[in-house]
Formats: C-alpha cells, structure tokens, sequence
C-alpha cells in the first residue's frame, strides 16, 4: 500500500494479490484497488474475481467480470470452477468488442455502401464477422473528428472548407441512443480525445486551419 502511494507500480503474485485485496478493503484504499485493476490479466482475473467477492472490493470486482466475459471462450473450463453466482454474474456482463467508425468519403452507395449509410460496426467474435451497430446522427461529422471509449465523437468539421462542428454526441450502447454533449469552449476538429476515469479530455488539435495547444476537460456525470 505505501509503494503504490508512492507512486510505485510493483508487480504482484498470487499469494500478493489475495493480501493487497484485503488490504484494500480493509483501508478502503482506492488507489491500491486501482493499481489491482491495472495488474488485471489473462493469469489472474479468476483469482481477482473471487477475492474481490469475498472481501467486497467491487470496483475491482466488476472490472475483473468484465475481463473474464470478454475472454470468456478461452476461460471456459476454469469458469467451471467458479460459484454458479459468480458465473451468473460474468455472463451477465456485455462483452467489448471491437468498433469500426465510418470515416468520410466522396464514394457512392454502390462503391462503398457502410460509408455512405454512415454506419457504425462492431465485429462479432463468435461469428468472425463485422454487423452493424448503429447509424451516426446526420449532425455527426465523419472527418477529423475525435472519438473516445466512453462512446463520444467530439468536434470534427464540414465541407472542404472546414467548418468546424458545433455539436458533440454521445452514444448508450444499452439504450442505442444517440445525446447530444454540451460544445467546448474552442471549436476544434483533428483533435485527439481521451475518455478517462469518467471524464473527457479534448486536447490540441486545429481551429480555423490554426493549430491548437488547449487542453479541455468535461466531466460526464456532473456534465461541466
């Protein structure tokens, strides 16, 4: 716990990971749950996975069913070994996939139909095969636009003479509904977007064909 406070990152066993849960339960130490989450893999989800159960450390808990179900076919025999409410809980869990967005084109229909539709795709791992998602609003620019894992597009432009976007756009996956997301204060488009910790980070990018050093924050659950 004071190595990880101290910013260090040190990699732990089996036997280490079963103490630094209690650990963190017992302190209630957010930034030890965190480095746990980070040390997730293929070797010790399953031992996470219970601990965190019996020592109720649910963030971590939730992350390591959410590893689990996303290798669910190569974890098939250990899952066995699991409680039948655990395995509930794992199958319960929506499986990340891959995402492709569609980008701009000056194709037609014929040449290139997902890009003309505006369509957005995941790949289907069990069916080895892309199916579609969703459409983009017709608000949504497809160039030089930046998207992030929290299911946001931010900013991007229109026309050759790029105009940059005004509205920002926010997709549930759940729900398979489309919101709109407050504008940032400096229009941008060619940005780089980073979805962290419940938060959005627009940093740099072009504005009116000049580059930008600015670095924007919008918190998705207080929406400011």
């Amino acid at each position: 716990m004071l190595a990880v406070a101290s910013g260090e990152r040190p990699i732990l066993n089996g036997d280490e990971i079963l103490e630094v849960i209690e650990c963190a339960a017992f302190v209630q130490a957010g930034p030890l749950a965190k480095h746990l989450q980070d040390l997730l893999n293929s070797d010790n989800c399953l031992l996470m996975y219970q601990a965190s159960a019996t020592y109720g450390v649910w963030g971590l808990h939730e992350m390591s069913a959410q590893f689990i179900q996303n290798m669910h076919q190569d974890l098939q025999e250990e899952l066995k070994n699991l409680s039948q409410e655990l395995i509930e809980h794992v199958e319960s869990q929506v499986s990340s996939t891959f995402v492709a967005v569609g980008s701009y084109s000056t194709c037609s229909a014929d040449e290139l139909p997902l890009a003309a539709t505006r369509t957005i795709c995941y790949f289907d791992e069990d069916d080895q095969d892309w199916k579609v998602l969703t459409a983009l609003p017709m608000e949504t620019s497809t160039s030089l636009v930046g998207v992030t894992l929290l299911e946001n597009i931010v900013g991007g432009v229109h026309g050759v003479d790029k105009k940059a976007v005004e509205s920002n756009f926010c997709y549930d996956v759940n729900t398979d509904t489309w919101s709109l997301l407050p504008g940032h204060k400096q229009l941008q488009y060619n940005l780089t977007l980073i979805g962290l910790e419940g938060c959005l980070y627009a940093m740099g990018g072009e504005s009116e064909r000049t580059t930008m050093s600015s670095v924007e924050i919008y918190n998705v659950t207080t929406k400011n």
